[in-house]
């Protein structure tokens, strides 16, 4: 079993203050290889106090139609091999009314529109073999107000991508609350249920390289608002969300020229995201499925940017602020100020400030020694125009910021 850190951290636009709020992280590897076979953009969701892996797509033409089930993402019991939906990938999965619901999807170049459920893994009934919404995959599915939601995804055709929202109360009939959203027509974005309200987040748009990175929200699927239309994190899709210690998450995924990211960010209100991830210490990992179970997030299967698959399971949980309540860097202060890394420290501290670009590569290190009480001024000796992140780190506490460097 192999073990990473992750620090959570809270990015400020022109100062950060390190404080309380500030939580350590563990990623920890169940398995590097579950009993289920490689596969990508699979599904996964937690029910009956386990977590489940659903369906997806292995290499070639290869679909699944397993089901799959674990206490503790290292051992993994097969609810069964050959379920009675047709095997598929890029379908959605969500738990409702106390049942695991399985929803469109595609296999090759056939897409579904079907509806099933189970109230255990084993034994599967169709709701309806022809919703109500068009053939559909990389779309979301999501439980609000007692009522399933299905939202976005790719339909049958090349460029046929989706900027609708549908309801049910039984999975059987489907409403449209809109065709035509605010948000632009996507597929291989992330959705959540966060502070009452849906969230729609990234994904990718009509042609090559359209990747996004806004964050959309509603309180009915009718009306939406844009929390933020480029936020801190590149622009992606085939990556992970979840709701996890009061924030939501945004995992992995894709982006325009095919790189995929082993970063995590997270925020609280949509609008401002914060970059949690020591890079290159997970994977870099997308069309991966995660969800949270005993109080861990958890990351499952998916590919990398050779399109090698994977049937690992890796999990995170927080240890605590407690641990990390250092005086001297509780209360520093990180600006970033016309190429500078300016930094005020209140107590001796023994620091290290490192700069990583967006691929998570550490590209510098900037200084690594003791400060004493004061205000310190460094200036990288890069000299590539770009994003980059400032990591400092003292002890067990590391926080991050982003830097525009121009030169």
């Amino acid at each position: 079993m192999r073990t990473k850190s992750l620090i959570g951290a809270v990015v400020g636009f022109i100062f950060l203050n390190v404080s309380s709020l500030f939580a350590t992280m563990n990623w920890v590897q169940a398995t590097d290889s579950a009993d289920w076979s490689k596969r990508r953009n699979l599904t996964a969701i937690t029910f009956d106090g386990n977590l489940w892996v659903i369906g997806g797509g292995g290499s070639g033409a290869t679909n699944y139609n397993d089901v799959w089930y674990s206490t503790d993402g290292a051992g993994w019991t097969s609810a069964t091999d050959s379920a009675d939906w047709t095997a598929r990938r890029s379908h959605a999965s969500v738990v409702f009314d106390e049942k695991i619901w399985v929803l469109g999807g595609a296999a090759g170049t056939t897409f579904y529109n079907d509806v099933w459920y189970s109230p255990d893994g084993a034994t599967w009934a169709c709701a309806t073999d022809s919703a109500d919404w068009p053939e559909r995959s990389g779309h979301t599915s999501i439980v609000f107000n007692d009522t399933i939601w299905v939202i976005g995804g790719s339909g049958i055709g090349t460029g046929v991508i989706y900027r609708d929202a549908w309801y049910s109360l039984d999975g059987v009939t489907w409403t449209c609350a809109t065709d035509s959203a605010e948000w632009s027509a996507r597929s291989g974005h992330t959705s959540l249920v966060f502070n009452n309200k849906m969230w729609v987040i990234g994904g990718k748009g009509a042609g090559i390289g359209n990747n996004l990175n806004d964050v959309w929200y509603s309180t009915d699927g009718v009306t939406w608002t844009c929390a933020t239309d480029s936020a801190e994190w590149t622009a992606r899709s085939g990556h992970t969300s979840v709701v996890y210690g009061g924030a939501m998450w945004v995992i992995g995924g894709s982006g325009a020229s095919g790189t995929v990211y082993n970063d995590a960010w997270y925020s609280t209100n949509g609008t401002t995201w914060f970059f949690a991830t020591d890079p290159a210490e997970v994977l870099a990992r997308a069309a991966h499925a995660s969800d949270t179970l005993n109080g861990k997030i958890w990351t499952i299967g998916g590919r990398d940017e050779s399109y090698a698959l994977y049937n690992d399971v890796w999990y995170s949980g927080i240890i605590g602020t407690e641990e990390i309540a250092d005086f001297g860097v509780r209360n520093a202060e990180l600006k970033i100020l016309k190429n500078k890394i300016c930094l005020s420290v209140p107590n001796t501290i023994e620091a290290g400030i490192k700069l990583y670009d967006l691929c998570g590569r550490m590209k510098e290190v900037v200084y690594t020694g003791t400060l004493s009480k004061g205000n310190y001024t460094f200036t990288p000796s890069i000299k590539k125009t770009g994003i980059y992140f400032v990591r400092l780190s003292s002890g067990k506490f590391k926080t991050t910021q982003k830097l525009i460097l121009m030169k």
